[in-house]
Parts: C-alpha cells; sequence; structure tokens
C-alpha cells in the first residue's frame, strides 16, 4: 500500500489533539501513546498548546475566519475521530475560542459564522499503512518545523530528527527528507542524545531545561575542546568522562538556591574558552566557579585547525554535501600550488 492524500471535510469535535506532538514534549521519551490514551489527555494537551503563544493565532482566526489554504492534516484512527498530523496548535486555537466562547468570555461579530465553520472544516486525509504514515508525517514535520518558517526551537526539531534516527534512517535520508545537510541532522541529533543523558542523570536530571540543548551544541562542536574534554563517544552517542560531565552539568543546572554559571551560549563560550589548554582544564576541575579561572589561550595555526576537523569528520564517516565536496576541491587546489611553488 502507497501513500493516498484525501480531501476531506472533519468537525472540530472529531479532531484529537496529538499526544506526541513535539511542541508539547516535556521530556525525551520516544514511546508512542496509545489512541486511548490520546483521548484520556485531551484537555492536559490543550491545556499545554494553550501556552505556545495562542492569544495572536485566536485573535487571527476570530478577525479573519478559519483560514484553510494552508490545511490541517489528519489520519483517522476510529469510525468517527481523527488525530491531528500537522496543525495541532490551529486546531487547539479553535478548541480554545470555542471554550471561551461558552464561557461568555467572546463577543466578536463573527464567531457565529466560526462555529458553523468548525462543523466542517477542510483537512487533508493521509491514508496507508502505520509506517508510510509515520514518514510522511515525519517529512511534513521536518519540512515546516525544522527547515522550513514554521520552526520549532531547539530539542523540539532534534527530537524528531533522533526518532527516524530510532527507527533506522541514516542521517544522510534523514536531512533529505527534512531538508536539512547530513551534517546538521548529524549534530542536531548529537545535541540531543546529549540533552537526553542530562535528563536521565539521578543527581541533575530534575533540573534540565530546554536551553540546555543549545548549549550542548557549543560543547559537540569539533572545533572546539569541550567535546574531547568530556571525551564525546560517537558510537554510543554519549559522553565517558564522568568527572568532566558532573563539572558541566554543576555549571548549567541551577543549584538549590536558582544559581548557576553557563546561563547562555556567550557564558558557555567563555566557558569552552577555558578549556584550551591542561592548565586551563585542570582548573576548572578544580574551580568552583570557572569565571575565576585565567589562562592564557592556546594558539593553532589555521593548518592545525583544518587537520583537526578534517580528522573529525573522517572519524564520523560524515556524508558531505557537494557543496563541502567543492570546498575541500578548492582547499586541495590551494595546497597543491602552494606545494608546488615551494619546490619551486
Amino acid at each position: 500500500m502507497s501513500i493516498k492524500l484525501k480531501d476531506t471535510k472533519v468537525d472540530l469535535d472529531n479532531l484529537l489533539l496529538d499526544a506526541d506532538n513535539y511542541r508539547v514534549a516535556k521530556n525525551t521519551n520516544e514511546q508512542v501513546t496509545s489512541i486511548e490514551e490520546t483521548i484520556e489527555k485531551q484537555k492536559d494537551i490543550l491545556s499545554d498548546l494553550k501556552k505556545q503563544k495562542l492569544a495572536d493565532l485566536k485573535d487571527s482566526i476570530l478577525e479573519n475566519g478559519f483560514v484553510t489554504v494552508d490545511r490541517i492534516v489528519v489520519k483517522k484512527v476510529s469510525d468517527t475521530q481523527y488525530l491531528v498530523i500537522e496543525g495541532n496548535r490551529r486546531v487547539a486555537a479553535l478548541k480554545s475560542i470555542l471554550q471561551d466562547y461558552k464561557k461568555g468570555y467572546i463577543d466578536s461579530p463573527n464567531i457565529h459564522e466560526l462555529i458553523k465553520q468548525t462543523k466542517a472544516l477542510s483537512a487533508v486525509l493521509v491514508q496507508g499503512s502505520e509506517q508510510e504514515i509515520k514518514d510522511y508525517s515525519n517529512a511534513l514535520m521536518g519540512i515546516r518545523h525544522v527547515s522550513g518558517a514554521k520552526t520549532w526551537q531547539g530539542w523540539q526539531s532534534a527530537k524528531l530528527v533522533n526518532s527516524m534516527f530510532e527507527s533506522g534512517k541514516q542521517l544522510g535520508e534523514i536531512g533529505k527528507m527534512l531538508g536539512i545537510t547530513s551534517i546538521d541532522a548529524g549534530r542536531r541529533m548529537r545535541g540531543y542524545k546529549a540533552f537526553q543523558q542530562l535528563e536521565n542523570d539521578p543527581e541533575y536530571g530534575s533540573g534540565k531545561e530546554s536551553h540546555h540543548y543549545a548549549i550542548f551544541l557549543e560543547f559537540l562542536a569539533a572545533n572546539r575542546k569541550g567535546r574531547d574534554w568530556l571525551d564525546w563517544d560517537d558510537s554510543d552517542y554519549c559522553f565517558r568522562n564522568e568527572v568532566a560531565l558532573k563539572r558541566l552539568y554543576k555549571a548549567i543546572v541551577k543549584d538549590v538556591d536558582g544559581d548557576y554559571e553557563v546561563r547562555n551560549i556567550d557564558d558557555a563560550r567563555n566557558f569552552l574558552s577555558k578549556l584550551e589548554t591542561d592548565r586551563g582544564q585542570r582548573l576548572v576541575l578544580e574551580s568552583d566557579d570557572f569565571r575565576t579561572v585565567e589562562v592564557e589561550k592556546e594558539e593553532k595555526s589555521i593548518f592545525e585547525t583544518i587537520q583537526y576537523l578534517l580528522e573529525n569528520e573522517k572519524t564520523k564517516n560524515a556524508v558531505l554535501e557537494e557543496g563541502d565536496v567543492n570546498s575541500l576541491k578548492v582547499i586541495l587546489a590551494l595546497v597543491t600550488e602552494l606545494l608546488g611553488n615551494e619546490n619551486d
């Protein structure tokens, strides 16, 4: 069976918000929620989606109606019910508007026409096997929220990449499906794994916050010492140096007083700058505040940097994009010309 797309009309009351929607994900659990559980969680899902800045969207719908140019995408889960694959935020806005109307909070001249419209919302029905629908859904979400104009923040997009990777897809394949490079897919997936490692830590996991994902990306950058200092394992996708890792967790997770050293990307880069030398790494481990550590920066030649990056990409078995290959060819030509001139 292959994917089929069918135009249909659906009553808002028969639309189920997706419990596994990445926009409201609270942890890195990849377990798929059953339809029975999804039905039970509808109030909670709507409550979570209301926190996704729905006010402006609700005002727009009340003013202009529910614009159907950008249709919602659904799959059928029972004789009358449909699960929203794409468009959960818009459906949540509609459900929230109707709740507000029933409570007497809305007095709009357009509300009655909108209520009539919700009885037959235009939608795209996706039909196919479970795996086909999942692949289609992943690709659609990737185009819209990973590489598209309505991008998700931080670890939400990385969660999608990781989910596809865990299902057996290669990074190059994921990149093509989501409209990003294989290198970017790998970067997001590694950041997600590091984020997940923090979440599972018995001492610091409860202090995990969404911005930690972006901080881990800094420590995983190939041209930074953080990756080596934390001993990143690219086969099991985790940090191996427990001592260094605990020191990093101490720096990024709030203590009982709400204090922490690394609050943003600039702080993370400052922290990384202290790790450029062996002495700096030792002092950071011994310090209670990395900002008190003073070390002289160790300058590297451009050739050492290029060699480090290339060796790193080689060990990762990187799938290079055409643009990357062309850049390497330019570097090769320049180096060849330079060596030729020296031989003369």
